[in-house]
């Protein structure tokens, strides 16, 4: 196809010249810097100190690399997150009982259930992991598991 002036377009860019591995790499880290990266990169070509220039260089093929593990991560992560739904608008949820969701889950997800009774070194205050399995519980007065 020739535009007005002669000029030929060319249909297919330079990318026919890289390879599918290099497409799929460069399609993967840019997924990664999409959804995982800390926003735009710094351009480490303009900056004159050559000690500051490596020290940024190094940094941003850490994030680079940070994204690119966090994005490998995400098969890790296949299982959504459960939830219970109420039936009728009238039930709440916060009045189901345990043996009641131990009912209704796999075996393997009912055997992780675990009990607390905790009546000596209280109040109490917890908190988990992001991803839910690990759980950090300290007493008051000094108790922690």
């Amino acid at each position: 196809m020739e535009t007005d002036n002669g000029a030929l377009v060319v249909n297919q860019a330079r990318t026919s010249l890289v390879t599918k591995e290099e497409r799929e790499r460069r399609r993967r880290e840019k997924e990664a810097q999409r959804d995982y990266g800390r926003g735009k990169r710094v351009n480490t070509k303009t900056i004159k100190d050559k000690k500051l220039r490596r020290n940024l260089k190094a940094l941003e093929s850490k994030y680079k690399a940070a994204a690119l593990k966090a994005k490998d991560a995400e098969i890790l992560l296949e299982e959504t997150a459960g939830y219970l739904e109420p039936e009728t608008e009238l039930e709440r949820t916060y009045k189901v009982k345990q043996e009641e969701i131990q009912e209704g889950v796999s075996i393997e997800t009912a055997q992780k259930r675990f009990d607390l009774t905790l009546n000596q070194l209280g109040p109490y205050v917890f908190d988990y992991s992001r991803n839910g399995r690990d759980l950090l519980l300290g007493g008051r007065k000094g108790h922690s598991t």
